[in-house]
């Protein structure tokens, strides 16, 4: 299931502090997004696609217009809350 979680949203906190210690990056974290949201007008966002094996989060800012989005440390991609490759057999089912 994938959902967007807008900042404020506690579910936000629980899904980056829920990875693993070594999976987790401060870039994640919503107050990170403060200073584009206060100086740029941003939106942001916590993309949380979830499914039976764990799931995989990246944080998104959405200029003023809605024409673009950036990721707020302008490089990386998503965490996942497992290694979802590794986590699946040979056949490629969990």
């Amino acid at each position: 299931m994938f959902r967007m979680l807008n900042i404020g949203d506690t579910e936000w906190v629980s899904s980056v502090m829920g990875l693993g210690p070594n999976r987790r990056d401060l870039h994640f974290d919503q107050r990170m997004c403060a200073s584009y949201i206060a100086a740029d007008k941003y939106k942001a966002f916590l993309a949380l696609t979830t499914n039976q094996d764990g799931y995989i989060v990246e944080p998104i800012l959405s200029t003023p217009e809605g024409d673009c989005i950036k990721n707020p440390y302008n490089f990386g991609g998503p965490m996942g809350s497992v290694d979802l490759i590794s986590s699946r057999g040979p056949d490629g089912v969990g």
